[in-house]
């Protein structure tokens, strides 16, 4: 009796964990613009095609390590007129979860102060990409070149 008592709280508990894991981050307080292709790192790829957006931020710094960027406003717009569609915020891991988004084709923006704009193309299916589970949408900041010298504090 209490070992399946012990095994019921167990599973009740990893329910629980999955659960709070599903939840959508909440949206940023303050709506975010967006801001054109003049700071954005010019990358040519296929969109990427989810039936969910989530994913976690990072930041390369530049010994090549990279770190989490908690308490970031991640912003989703409309592909075409650029119409702000959703937000969220990283958690303490850098972590964000869009709640439902209709399918279509998508911006995803993160802006960071002092790094490149990340824009990340990407077409919602609305559902499970087959039998495997749908993969994050990572987003990956970078800091400008600066020229030996160069002010890292003036940035973007």
């Amino acid at each position: 009796m209490v070992s399946r008592m012990i095994l019921l709280l167990i599973l009740l508990g990893s329910v629980l964990a999955t659960t709070r894991a599903q939840q959508p981050s909440p949206p940023c307080e303050e709506l975010i613009p967006y801001v054109g292709e003049e700071l954005r790192l010019p990358f040519g790829y296929d969109p990427v095609e989810v039936g969910a957006v989530f994913g976690q931020v990072r930041g390369v710094m530049p010994d090549r390590s990279d770190a989490v960027k908690p308490q970031v406003c991640v912003g989703l717009f409309s592909e075409k007129g650029k119409k702000l569609v959703a937000s969220a915020v990283t958690d303490d891991e850098g972590s964000y979860r869009f709640g439902e988004v209709r399918a279509g084709h998508y911006l995803l923006v993160v802006r960071i102060p002092g790094f490149y704009v990340a824009e990340i193309q990407v077409r919602v299916t609305g559902k499970p990409r087959g039998k495997q589970a749908d993969h994050p949408v990572d987003v990956y900041m970078y800091l400008p070149v600066m020229p030996s010298g160069g002010d890292r504090d003036g940035g973007i």
